[in-house]
């Protein structure tokens, strides 16, 4: 019995997850927590992996579009939340800005999008150094 309700929870944590990805992939970069930064595109680029992962974001998958670099990530389930999606842009036009947007489920607390935007960025500055 605690077996499928482990099997379940999983599930409907998965189901949710890939609900709120759609909505951060629709999200406008308006919607965004954003930074700009004095560097050559590509290792913006580089940085921005080195950031999330330095957040114990997973990479899921990475795009180059008209735009910009667009980098899909999520966040496991932990014992305080059901995980998160979100999505980094780094504009291709100079001055190059970094966009990032974090959808994440609530269980009691946890840290939002503008908390790890901003531990992002911070990891991002220290790649770049």
């Amino acid at each position: 019995m605690g077996k499928g309700i482990r099997s379940l929870a999983l599930c409907l944590a998965l189901l949710a997850t890939a609900c709120s990805a759609k909505t951060v992939q629709n999200e406008t970069l308006e919607e965004s927590d954003s930074h700009t930064f004095n560097a050559p595109y590509e290792r913006l680029v580089n940085a921005s992996r080195i950031g999330l992962l330095g957040m114990r974001l997973i990479i899921q998958s990475e795009a180059d579009e008209p735009g910009g670099h667009v980098i899909m990530f999520t966040r496991r389930a932990s014992i305080n939340q059901w995980g998160g999606v979100g999505r980094l842009v780094v504009d291709a036009e100079a001055p190059h800005t970094v966009h990032f947007n974090y959808d994440k489920r609530f269980i009691s607390w946890g840290a939002g999008q503008e908390r790890y935007a901003r531990n992002v960025f911070k990891k991002m500055d220290e790649a770049l150094k």
